[in-house]
């Protein structure tokens, strides 16, 4: 430091000096191209970043603190003029101060918009213009983020949190501003819509201590609080398991639900064929030619025969012939049941040591042809309507099981997908353990972040400090910044 100057008891500055000192605009205004990309894509940038640093830096050492003196009126206007108390945002040097990014997006449909590696997801039919009229067609997205100790110091953000009395100082997981307007006129966002920011930065903090999200209302000046902050490499991920256990509890329950309606579907079937089992069958006119048996029983002995009173049993000669001494004797018992064929009986006739079985078909006479006909058409219309009520219950069923079935194999499929998804997440986090997304719900067009309050560093204070470079002239100041190593923390 063989060309410090360190001034004790100096003369009052004349206004050609502050003037002097004051020119910053001519400096910056030849390199204010170099900043249309992002300045850390340009390796000219840093250096401006470290003259600027080297200044603070300087200005510390030349500080004096032996001297005490009335600040000059000229002095206080000064500085007043470089940095106007009146505006909230003061960036000291605006011409390299974050730009925006502006992304048109349809109000009435919403969308995405992807900004670098953030994302924000604008729901539809959002905003409302100044008189509070819903706001349709196009609308014009101006969107910028802050992530590192440089940006935070070029924007001009104040950093400063008061929490029940006690002032803090913002170390900072990433900010944003975003606004939204159509044709010039700024819009507002409708109280029940969400704006959805993921916000994706690789600046990594080395303090411990929560994050929280933050809101900088404009109209108090201050920043408020908002919720605790969801951040941290492991959250998309978490989510993506989150979203996979769900889809795979979905896929339990539809497996259930498909299979229970297989189960349905089985009893529905077998309700058809019991249906179909009973259907009725036509009455049949007795052949003059043919043998038939007329049983002849006691009713109060043989209730059970009473079903077959009047009716004729027509032997049926297809596969073995009737033997007519059978007829000619006596027989005590006689059972009937149904055969294998349709229609097709099977009768018994019992005496002791002997039984004699036939082949018999249900036929009427003549005069009971008429009443009989009747009783079956009755019948057969009651069978028809069961039959196509349970068929019509089966192919419900089985319609309702397909389309289980296809939503079943698209929820695995999906499954399958979330399942991928969330192993190349864990991949990502594993392999980049610094780089952190930061997840707002925005209610209101403005500044937000995702800091944590730090109390105020501590050190030696100095009154009405004077700032010199090497040589010997004064550096007029409206705002000193303290970059603090190891945090990403600026102070004023």
């Amino acid at each position: 430091m063989k060309h410090s100057n360190i001034n004790i008891d100096r003369a009052s500055l004349t206004g050609e000096e502050i003037q002097k000192g004051q020119d910053f605009s001519q400096l910056l205004k030849a390199h204010h191209a170099q900043f249309a990309k992002p300045w850390y894509q340009n390796p000219l940038n840093y250096v401006w970043v470290g003259s600027i640093m080297a200044v603070a830096l300087g200005a510390w050492y030349f500080m004096t603190p032996k001297h005490q003196e009335v600040v000059p009126d000229y002095q206080v206007v000064a500085f007043a003029e470089e940095n106007n108390p009146q505006d909230l945002i003061a960036p000291p040097m605006p011409e390299i101060d974050s730009p925006f990014s502006t992304y048109s997006v349809n109000a009435d449909r919403g969308g995405d918009v992807s900004h670098r590696s953030s994302r924000l997801v604008i729901p539809a039919s959002a905003f409302q213009d100044k008189e509070g009229n819903l706001v349709t067609g196009d609308v014009e997205i101006q969107y910028r983020e802050f992530h590192d100790k440089i940006d935070v110091m070029l924007s001009g953000i104040p950093m400063d949190y008061d929490s029940a009395g006690t002032r803090y100082h913002f170390e900072t997981g990433g900010m944003l501003e975003i606004r939204g307007y159509q044709n010039g006129e700024e819009l507002s966002i409708l109280p029940d819509k969400n704006l959805s920011v993921q916000m994706h930065t690789s600046v990594a903090t080395d303090s411990e201590g929560a994050f929280n999200f933050y809101y900088l209302s404009e109209a108090s000046r201050k920043w408020e609080y908002l919720s605790t902050a969801v951040r941290l490499n492991t959250r998309w991920s978490n989510i993506e398991k989150i979203n996979l256990m769900a889809k795979e509890r979905f896929m339990v329950e539809m497996d259930e639900e498909v299979k229970a309606l297989a189960v349905e579907f089985n009893q529905a079937v077998s309700g058809i064929n019991k249906i179909q089992d009973s259907r009725p069958i036509p009455p049949r006119k007795a052949d003059t030619e043919a043998h038939q048996i007329e049983l002849s029983f006691d009713e109060k002995d043989f209730p059970e025969l009473n079903a077959y009173a009047g009716t004729l049993f027509e032997v049926d000669e297809s596969s073995v012939a009737f033997d007519p001494n059978q007829a000619a004797k006596e027989w005590n018992n006689v059972k009937i049941k149904k055969g294998s064929g349709s229609g097709k009986y099977q009768v018994t006739f019992y005496r002791p040591g002997e039984s004699y079985k036939v082949t018999c078909i249900p036929v009427l006479g003549d005069a009971d042809m008429a009443a009989a006909q009747k009783v079956f058409e009755q019948k057969f219309a009651q069978y028809q309507q069961d039959l196509k009520a349970a068929e019509a219950l089966a192919e419900r069923i089985e319609q309702e099981r397909q389309e289980r079935m296809a939503i079943q194999r698209a929820q695995i499929a999906e499954a399958q997908a979330a399942r991928q998804r969330w192993v190349e997440a864990r991949q990502e986090v594993a392999a980049a353990e610094n780089s952190m997304t930061n997840f707002f719900a925005v209610n209101a067009f403005g500044f937000y972040n995702c800091d944590a309050p730090r109390q105020l560093p501590k050190g030696r204070q100095y009154s009405n400090p004077r700032f010199f470079d090497t040589n010997g002239d004064v550096l007029v100041h409206g705002n000193i910044y303290l970059l603090i190593e190891g945090q990403n923390r600026v102070v004023n």
